[in-house]
């Protein structure tokens, strides 16, 4: 499976963070022919979907530390490093939401605040 790589600076990851992981599941492969399977998060199970042998989107369950969260797709802009974007990106005026977490497979994903208070995912993908 391989992950088309878009240019730093395009997004190119989503995710789906749902109280109900289970029912969005069967609704997305269902709905559109999306094959899945579970991989570890570091907070437990990352759902990937995908497309044929394109890998597109991730599922995620929303945990207590979400809060009331509602469920939600993000989408997630592709860096060269993530550990990079967001020292600048805190640097620049954002804070940190999400820390930087590792997807088995796919690549890792971090969450911040920027300056706006608006929510921002950065995407930087395992090279295979």
């Amino acid at each position: 499976m391989r992950l088309d790589s878009p240019a730093t600076g395009e997004f190119g990851w989503h995710r789906l963070m749902t109280r109900d992981p289970n029912s969005a599941k069967a609704f997305y492969t269902s709905l559109f022919g999306w094959e899945s399977y579970d991989v570890k998060w570091d907070t437990g199970t990352y759902t990937v979907f995908n497309l044929g042998a394109k890998k597109i989107a991730g599922l995620v369950k929303a945990s207590e530390e979400n809060g009331e969260i509602r469920s939600h797709w993000m989408s997630f802009i592709t860096v060269a490093s993530i550990s990079t974007t967001v020292a600048k990106a805190t640097s620049l005026g954002a804070t940190l939401f999400s820390p930087i977490r590792t997807i088995e497979t796919v690549g890792q994903v971090a969450v911040m605040l920027d300056p706006s208070n608006a929510y921002i995912g950065f995407f930087e993908a395992f090279s295979e």
